[in-house]
């Protein structure tokens, strides 16, 4: 871990969202122990009221009331070098947020974050993100015996050096469960639009713009955190295990599944929830579909014991006060509660234009295509519903949104319809975020035995079959040329919808 201890920072207003610009150097000061922000909590004066800041960092970050807003004070300082990752989980037709339960300062239900790995990650915060989502979640589906990766940069399957320790303690477990061989697979994920952007300086030098993010910035545990959210579908029966491991052993966790409805109903202005109960859980590999508080509770208990070293004696016997005092331990840390409300207030803000939903029944294509390729897929479309009057699901908008009903309509109609139609010209155009999700969700699909073989198709010019992922290449390919009008391998394309 490394954190740089920030005294000064400034928020700009941009859009639906806020831009944090700061800088450092090598001679900044740092703290690199996971014990060393007790430090910082010490060493923030107590004459600072951290209630009224936080309303002030709220009121900048949530409404956008400032155009320009510094921050400057020697005597609190805020730790940069946290990123992290808030999951939803598709699974079973229904989306949940995904956070483990964190019996440690701050307690309560957390996203997948950390600190930064190193002066690389300081400046690229995007990358601290990628990491703490692939290092804390691990996910097997036993009954297909595959073990899920998340797509790496130019279409490759990573897995962080980080982590390579946790999944061979967690491959013993599933061996010793009867489980030997577990083959590699690709899941479908993509990053949700982010309003928020961080603007670099090192050295005097500017680097890269980071987008498409959250800022959260909390006085409790004087942090300031780059989020993102992942949408991932997988396969229903998987289970998901913590990944993280401290002194080469695995941090005994729960996972806690939230519904993303309730959860943000639950976060209505209005309301003070402090209790959250997750409509499932995960623990040890296995599913615990959570029915009341005591079985939560029962739970995450057995985890603290289970405990050798990753939580101290001293953090348990606090966990411990708490509870004896009738304070809520299960409660949202505030990096999670911050995102889920602002991802909350976007959602309301920008479902005000109006999102076509899919056909309430009776689906047949979904069209799946990258915004290099939109005419063509258009061409496809009215094909379809003009000329052969099918029902086909295609989305001319822009995808750039926040999560929320436009997110929601598009995985509703690419569970139901009957085909997945794949439209590209260029390979980097099939593999851009939307489309690699929605391909890769028909073949987690078609791997499950929810859709049958031939339910998704490509229909490709100027590339070569051999080309696609090999998810497209196993599959139906309907290939035109350059000089090739596209409306002659249209009925073709229906004969196939129609079988």
């Amino acid at each position: 871990m490394l954190q740089i201890l920030m005294s000064d920072f400034r928020l700009t207003r941009q859009g639906l969202g806020n831009r944090l610009v700061l800088g450092f150097d090598r001679s900044s000061p740092t703290i690199w122990r996971r014990s060393s922000k007790d430090y910082v909590h010490s060493l923030n004066s107590s004459e600072v009221d951290r209630t009224a800041l936080q309303e002030t960092l709220d009121r900048v970050l949530f409404s956008r009331s400032e155009e320009s807003w510094a921050y400057s004070d020697p005597l609190f300082v805020f730790r940069y070098g946290n990123g992290g990752s808030l999951p939803i989980i598709r699974m079973e037709g229904r989306e949940f947020f995904c956070m483990n339960y964190r019996p440690i300062h701050p307690i309560g239900w957390n996203i997948a974050n950390g600190g930064a790995d190193g002066l690389d990650e300081l400046l690229h915060p995007e990358k601290t993100i990628e990491r703490e989502l692939r290092e804390e979640l691990i996910i097997v589906n036993r009954d297909q015996g595959r073990r899920y990766l998340f797509q790496g940069d130019a279409g490759k399957s990573i897995d962080h050096p980080d982590f390579t320790t946790a999944w061979k303690l967690w491959e013993k477990k599933f061996q010793d469960q009867g489980h030997p061989s577990l083959k590699s697979e690709e899941l479908p994920m993509k990053w949700i639009y982010g309003p928020d952007s961080v603007a670099i300086t090192f050295q005097g030098i500017e680097q890269p713009m980071v987008d498409d993010c959250f800022i959260n910035i909390t006085t409790e545990d004087s942090g300031i955190e780059v989020d993102r959210i992942a949408k991932i579908k997988i396969p229903d029966g998987s289970v998901i295990c913590f990944g993280e491991i401290y002194q080469n052993e695995l941090v005994p966790a729960v996972m806690g599944l939230f519904e993303v409805q309730r959860m943000m109903a639950s976060l209505e202005d209005e309301q003070n929830t402090e209790v959250f109960i997750p409509d499932i859980a995960f623990y040890d590999a296995k599913r615990y579909d959570i029915e009341d508080l005591c079985a939560l509770e029962q739970l995450i208990h057995r985890s603290m014991e289970e405990s050798q070293v990753s939580i101290s004696r001293s953090e348990k016997e606090a966990y411990h006060e708490l509870q004896q005092r009738d304070c809520s331990t299960l409660d949202l840390c505030p990096i999670s509660r911050r995102i889920i409300k602002r991802c909350r207030g976007l959602s309301i803000e920008t479902e005000t234009v109006s999102v076509a939903p899919p056909p309430s029944s009776g689906l047949d294509v979904f069209i799946s295509y990258g915004s290099p390729d939109i005419d063509i897929a258009t061409t496809v479309f009215k094909y379809l519903t003009e000329k052969c009057k099918m029902s086909a699901y295609f989305s001319g908008e822009d995808r750039k949104r926040p999560y929320g009903d436009f997110t929601r309509n598009m995985d509703d109609a690419l569970d139901r319809a009957r085909y997945v139609v794949v439209v590209g010209t260029n390979l980097n155009a099939i593999d851009r975020p939307w489309p690699s999700y929605e391909w890769r969700s028909r073949h987690v699909d078609i791997m499950a035995d929810k859709h049958h073989e031939n339910s998704m198709l490509s229909l490709i010019q100027g590339i070569d079959p051999y080309d696609l992922p090999k998810p497209l290449r196993a599959k139906r390919v309907i290939r035109y040329e350059r000089n090739e009008l596209i409306q002659s391998k249209l009925p073709e394309l229906l004969g196939h919808c129609q079988h």
